[in-house]
Parts: structure tokens; C-alpha cells; sequence
């Protein structure tokens, strides 16, 4: 199954949303789509940008340089995995035809469709439906401090 999560502008309030105030936002028809693919241990991630694919788990440092794309995916698991509990092995294939830094929101839209998806890594229903809600807020926060 594939999830698409659009990027967004933000026609006004850049970086009012952050400290709690409002913006005015509009989705773009570009985004990012991710699929998910069983795997039979580990969580691995690659991208159709870049040769290669990542082996991830959470709560380890993922050695990667600042401002890797991998890093926004290690937040995301290492928040689930703190909040939720153990994740399934997976496998996660990600696209997108974002422009990186263009204001589009890229690096938010990586880490809502991380969460979204790897929801279905749990068996718990109650945990599928929080788990983008609850998480998508904190793993942001997360990759702005990094």
C-alpha cells in the first residue's frame, strides 16, 4: 500500500505556527509517497533520490550527517518506539517530487508520512489511529532542534 502526504505553502504566519500562533496554509498537488513492505527483521528505508538503503533502529544513534533525510525517519521511529512500544520489522520506500528547501514543507511531510505509515508496524488498533496525532507534533520538534 502507498500513502501520499502533500507539502504546503504557507501564505501567511511562516514560523508563527511553531510558537502556537496561526498561519494560513494551502497543499500543493507535490508531496511525498511512501510505501511499506515487510522485511523479516530490522527497519531499513530508502529513497529513489539516492543509491542505497538505510538500516535503522530505534533508540541508536544513526551515525548519519546533519541534515540527512535519514534523520527525520530515526525521529520519527525512535518517538514511536518511545511512545508505543516495540515496532514490526519493515521495510520503507520513500518518493518524492518536493523541491528540497523551497519552503515547501519537505522535511514535515517526511516525517507525516514515516508516522502515518508506520502505524500499521503495531497490531494495536488503538495505536494505529493515535500514532500520527500524537507523534507527527513531536517528531517535528525533534528534527528542528537537530
Amino acid at each position: 500500500m502507498r500513502w501520499f502526504v502533500p507539502g504546503r505553502l504557507e501564505v501567511l504566519g511562516k514560523h508563527t505556527d511553531d510558537a502556537g500562533g496561526r498561519s494560513l496554509l494551502a497543499a500543493v498537488d507535490r508531496g511525498i509517497t511512501i510505501a511499506l513492505e515487510d522485511a523479516d527483521e530490522g527497519i531499513y528505508a530508502s529513497t529513489t533520490a539516492v543509491e542505497g538503503e538505510l538500516h535503522l533502529a530505534p533508540g541508536t544513534p544513526s551515525g548519519l550527517t546533519k541534515g540527512h533525510w535519514g534523520n527525520y525517519v530515526q525521529a520519527t521511529i525512535d518517538r514511536l518506539h518511545l511512545n508505543f512500544g516495540e515496532l514490526k520489522p519493515a521495510r520503507l520506500i520513500i518518493d518524492s517530487n518536493l523541491p528540497l528547501a523551497s519552503g515547501m514543507s519537505s522535511s514535515s511531510a517526511l516525517v507525516v508520512a514515516v508516522a502515518s505509515r508506520s502505524a500499521r508496524l503495531r497490531a494495536c488498533a488503538a495505536w494505529a489511529r493515535s500514532a500520527a496525532r500524537r507523534i507527527t507534533r513531536r517528531c517535528c520538534a525533534a528534527t528542528s532542534a537537530s
